[in-house]
């Protein structure tokens, strides 16, 4: 009873913009994974009509389930830029509070309840449910009733979403990437596996750069 589907999913979801200062594009695929985990923001020309350019990019990766990752997405651009570091230029500082600042969040009683409304968003029906169990259980053809019904039910007793006293953040997480680009610098910051990898027009230097990133990863 995995968490991945037989087939992935592979529609794109993208978009390309474009500021005074920067050109940018985003694209997501849901792939293997039974529900959508990957969730980004981003905030650009945050000083407008002034030489001051600041741009915020976050990337959040789920694990375990979508909940916090969206989240975090939703209150992140609003904390760090309310951050007193992040006025005084202070980015590295301000995007470390940050982290802690909404990580804090997770488990008060505020934050329980927008991650159970959340989750809401994602609870499937009784349609969807039989036909995530026949891609992530069966092989190829539809699953018995009878079976059908003893694997929801097994399921239903593992899943710790169904506990009384269930706390999401608990079993739900995410990885993430914060990236603030100024007139001359890029900061960036991560936590878990989210990786950024800086790339030129020179393809010696890209394989370079790639390869030094997965040493360090190994």
């Amino acid at each position: 009873m995995g968490n991945e589907l037989d087939n992935p999913i592979l529609t794109k979801n993208s978009l390309d913009e474009e500021t005074q200062f920067i050109k940018f594009g985003l694209s997501s695929v849901q792939g293997w994974k039974t529900q959508m985990e990957e969730y980004n923001f981003f905030i650009t020309d945050i000083f407008p009509n002034t030489d001051k350019k600041i741009d915020i990019f976050g990337l959040f990766s789920g694990e375990g389930g979508p909940e916090v990752a969206k989240y975090i997405c939703n209150i992140f651009p609003e904390k760090i830029k309310s951050n007193n570091n992040f006025k005084e230029g202070k980015y590295p500082e301000a995007i470390k509070e940050t982290f802690l600042e909404v990580d804090n969040l997770l488990n008060t009683e505020n934050g329980k309840l927008e991650l159970l409304k959340i989750q809401k968003e994602f609870k499937l029906n009784e349609i969807e449910e039989k036909d995530l169990i026949n891609k992530t259980c069966g092989e190829g053809d539809e699953l018995p009733e009878r079976e059908l019904e003893q694997i929801k039910c097994i399921k239903d007793l593992l899943n710790p979403r169904n506990l009384s006293n269930y706390n999401i953040s608990f079993f739900s997480g995410c990885s993430g990437l914060v990236l603030i680009i100024t007139n001359d610098k890029i900061f960036v910051a991560n936590i878990g596996n989210t990786r950024c990898i800086p790339i030129d027009n020179n393809l010696e230097v890209i394989t370079e750069k790639v390869n030094k990133v997965n040493t360090t990863s190994d």
